[in-house]
């Protein structure tokens, strides 16, 4: 069986980035052609057989070899072509999360002999006050403690580098195979912001895509599902009670937004803050975790397909998305975590 047919069978793969501000690939990846040539230098498989699959001339493949090698993303080694960040299979994935069992059981005990800790400051966040800490305690524990707010402190103390520089741009990229139809790649949490006029729309999930919610839709049909004429006025409606307009109502499950009843807060830039008071209360006990675990995991780079190709700091990055979905996801079958009933938590910066 040739690596060209695994290549085939392995099923679409998914670009994922890291970045901040206007910090993004120059390159487009979004008709799935560059995904594709990229995954076949993964797997190795030859020149002449990528362009006969793509189905593409000896100068266009040029062309978007030269492109890809202008960004930083591929380099060249002799007459072969190196992807510079992870290609992460389905075999890659599975690595990752058994590498997350140790460090992750050990983080879950940090967590839980924190709640009282979480509990407290959580409550002194105004915009979270008319919600029980169960129903916000998978956007606490796994969004704020873990990923988005806490990932800049990781980066920060653990890594202790800037981001790689790719052709102007600081950004971690990598390509991720789909495991699953509706879930994201290797059920992975992630948290995605959107402008809405002066506001952010923002979802925190593994299901962030494959729904009709705040991200997928576009400014107008969320207005038009709403029956709002301007961005301020669902602000306005959310502060004094959307619960007694029913036509928002029904929009409002339309779009996922409901969780037996509306849970959007509305989180000002104060209230941010009083989240990363939240979130460091875990980093200093998270950091130290994870130099305990630095040997192995420069040892696991060095004996991984990413050897001499991607740098520790990305395979770690990427890493450290696994580790936080392992923990979510046990923190949850052990009632830590209350599960939402829509799977998503939304909220918006105001």
């Amino acid at each position: 069986m040739s690596k060209l047919y695994n290549f085939i069978s392995a099923g679409d793969f998914e670009n994922k980035i890291i970045s901040k501000g206007n910090h993004f690939p120059s390159v487009d990846f979004s008709d799935g052609y560059l995904n594709k040539l990229c995954v076949l230098l993964h797997h190795q498989i030859q020149i002449e057989e990528i362009m006969s699959h793509l189905g593409i001339s000896e100068r266009e493949f040029e062309l978007r070899i030269d492109e890809l090698v202008r960004e930083g993303l591929i380099k060249e080694e002799g007459r072969e072509y190196v992807l510079s960040f992870p290609c992460i299979t389905q075999k890659e994935g599975d690595e990752f999360y058994r590498l997350s069992k140790v460090a992750g059981s050990k983080i879950e005990k940090l967590i839980v002999d924190h709640l009282d800790e979480i509990r407290t400051k959580t409550g002194l966040i105004e915009s979270l006050a008319a919600y029980q800490f169960e129903e916000l305690s998978f956007f606490i524990i796994s969004g704020v403690m873990l990923d988005f707010i806490q990932i800049d402190y990781v980066e920060k103390y653990f890594l202790q580098s800037e981001r790689p520089s790719r052709n102007g741009s600081r950004y971690y990229f990598s390509l991720m195979q789909k495991t699953s139809a509706v879930k994201e790649p290797f059920g992975i949490y992630g948290n995605h912001c959107k402008g809405f006029g002066d506001f952010s729309l923002c979802m925190y999930g593994n299901d962030r895509y494959s729904t009709k919610n705040f991200i997928t839709m576009n400014d107008e049909e969320i207005k038009s599902e709403l029956h709002i004429s301007n961005e301020g006025q669902l602000i306005k409606r959310i502060r004094t009670g959307v619960e007694i307009d029913s036509i928002m109502t029904k929009g409002m499950e339309k779009i996922h937004l409901m969780n037996d009843h509306v849970m959007v807060p509305l989180i000002t830039n104060e209230d941010y803050k009083l989240l990363i008071n939240v979130a460091r209360i875990l980093t200093e006990d998270l950091i130290h975790v994870l130099e305990k675990e630095r040997t192995a995991l420069i040892e696991a780079h060095n004996l991984s397909t990413y050897e001499n190709k991607t740098t520790f700091e990305e395979y770690f990055i990427w890493y450290y998305h696994f580790l936080y979905t392992y923990i979510t996801d046990s923190l949850i079958d052990k009632g830590v975590i209350t599960k939402l009933k829509n799977g998503a938590f939304s909220y918006i910066l105001v």
